[in-house]
């Protein structure tokens, strides 16, 4: 299949699918690295329901797809969703944009469908739970490598620190080399969380929160909650919106910083309705 002329993001997931026909419970893996049930999945393969972006991101994230084929993915199921004649027009506009970035040797890596390795449940559970997991690997991408200074720069405890980096190396996500300083090893055993971990994770970010600091003025913490009354139609219109501000979000976060200067940053999201 040539997925520069794919509009349909369903081809690219059934072909995922037949690649990885041999592997017993393969859709259910899928469903449970997107975070959704596979009920839903049947219903999405049926054309009856779609993938949110959440879980079309964490989907793309288990495949191992790079950020063009990401960004092309996203794509391809806001124009399923899309309501709209304008909206369809602007992503088809932007599929256009994006073909010739598309690497197609690199789409489906050989090696990401042999041996593909998980974290058992336990250890899944201990990554997602603890918000200086992630807080520690992103330290560690910034050459921030030492004990020492991952305390430094995140004010934790130097035990929590030390204990946290051998979970994680037994687990195999880091480890040391020659000089006894810490290196990001295969963060790609870490997959989506399922959706209980997930909310689990969310909530150890926002306990987090008394640790923000910057010396930047405009950096300051931001913390937002609403809750409001709407039409059906304004509601539809407000979650378009909230699912292209974490698509652009995903998009920043996703490109690696130029600088000399950096922030660890975290957000959390939320829309539901009652």
């Amino acid at each position: 299949m040539d997925l520069s002329k794919c509009e349909n993001y369903l081809d690219i997931v059934k072909m995922k699918l037949e690649e990885n026909s041999g592997t017993k419970g393969y859709q259910s893996i899928v469903a449970r690295a997107g975070g959704f049930h596979t009920s839903h999945f049947s219903l999405v393969l049926s054309e009856k329901a779609h993938l949110s972006l959440e879980q079309a991101t964490a989907v793309c994230n288990y495949w191992g797809f790079n950020y063009a084929m990401t960004d092309y993915f996203l794509t391809l199921v806001s124009l399923a969703k899309s309501g709209t004649s304008k909206l369809r027009e602007h992503l088809l506009e932007r599929l256009r944009d994006i073909r010739p970035k598309l690497d197609q040797s690199y789409l489906f890596p050989k090696e990401l469908n042999e041996d593909r390795r998980t974290l058992s449940p336990e250890d899944a559970a201990f990554f997602w739970k603890s918000w200086h997991c992630g807080a520690i690997q992103a330290c560690i991408s910034l050459n921030i490598s030492t004990v020492e200074g991952i305390v430094q720069r995140l004010s934790l405890p130097s035990r929590l620190v030390t204990e946290t980096l051998a979970r994680m190396e037994t687990m195999g996500l880091v480890k040391q080399d020659e000089e006894r300083k810490w290196q990001l090893a295969d963060m790609s055993l870490v997959k989506h969380a399922s959706k209980d971990l997930a909310e689990i994770f969310q909530t150890a970010l926002r306990d987090s929160y008394a640790l923000s600091k910057s010396d930047r003025s405009d950096l300051t913490p931001i913390r937002s909650g609403m809750m409001g009354i709407l039409t059906p139609d304004d509601a539809a219109l407000l979650k378009k919106q909230f699912e292209e501000g974490i698509r652009t979000t995903a998009k920043i976060i996703s490109k690696p910083p130029t600088g000399e200067e950096t922030e660890i940053v975290t957000l959390c999201w939320d829309y539901f309705t009652f």
